[in-house]
């Protein structure tokens, strides 16, 4: 729920059993909306699993987790740190981006998606080239 979400304090053991249900719940909303595609379902199945096997529903380590999940992992987390909440700032992205990176020497992402998502970021944020005419 958004209040477990924007909330400072540690999860109750109730609190924790739900948000570890997310991914099960969301593969089956997923379904409910009709579709069925095994490799997205795979993905939001997994996407709150760990790079070291410290992540949930399974455990799953380094390339046992489907590089989609790896990849959502990622991205949902930066999108949670540079989300502005109701009791928090959001992260800039410099300052999340470091954050990640801080995980991925922890041994929690992907290395090569933490640098696809820097790459990525730096085209975006760097200015458009300038092109010659022949």
């Amino acid at each position: 729920p958004h209040e477990t979400r924007e909330s400072n304090r540690p999860l109750t053991k109730s609190e924790e059993a739900l948000v570890r249900k997310h991914p099960a719940e969301s593969t089956r909303m997923i379904r409910q909306l009709g579709y069925d595609s095994k490799i997205l379902l795979n993905y939001v199945s997994s996407h709150h699993e760990q790079f070291d096997g410290s992540g949930y529903p399974e455990g799953l380590k380094g390339d046992q987790i489907p590089l989609g999940a790896r990849i959502l992992n990622v991205a949902n987390d930066f999108d949670a740190l540079t989300r502005r909440g109701i009791k928090k700032e959001g992260l800039n992205y410099q300052s999340a981006l470091k954050e990640l990176q801080k995980r991925t020497r922890a041994g929690r992402y992907d290395p090569q998606c933490v640098n696809a998502l820097i790459q990525l970021l730096d085209m975006q944020m760097s200015p458009p080239a300038q092109y010659s005419s022949f």
